[in-house]
C-alpha cells in the first residue's frame, strides 16, 4: 500500500464541525461551501453582476476558491488556482 495521501485521506465534509441534522448534500450544499452565514454560489452571483462578459466566470472562479481554500484540506492549491484566474483576469484587461 502506497504512503502517499489522496484526497480521501484529508477531505473532511464538515470541516468546521456544524451540526447537523440531515445528511450532507455534497452535490447541493456541500459544506466548504456553507461554512459562513451567507452560501458562496449567492455571494459570487452578486459580485460578478458588476463584471461584464468574460470577466464575470474568472472573477467568480477567484472568489470560489479564496472562499474554499482553508475549508478542504488544499489550501495552497486552491490559492494558487484563484491567483491564476486572477493573473487571467488582470491579463485580459491590460490588453
Amino acid at each position: 500500500m502506497s504512503s502517499r495521501m489522496n484526497h480521501y485521506d484529508y477531505y473532511d465534509p464538515n470541516p468546521l464541525d456544524i451540526p447537523t441534522k440531515e445528511v450532507l448534500d455534497l452535490v447541493n450544499k456541500p459544506a466548504h461551501y456553507n461554512a459562513g452565514k451567507v452560501e458562496t454560489i449567492e455571494y459570487i452571483e452578486q459580485v460578478c453582476e458588476f463584471y461584464p462578459g468574460k470577466e464575470a466566470p474568472l472573477v467568480g472562479n477567484v472568489l470560489k476558491y479564496v472562499s474554499r481554500a482553508p475549508l478542504k484540506g488544499k489550501k495552497l492549491e486552491d490559492l494558487k488556482k484563484a491567483q491564476w484566474y486572477l493573473n487571467r483576469l488582470v491579463q485580459s484587461l491590460e490588453k
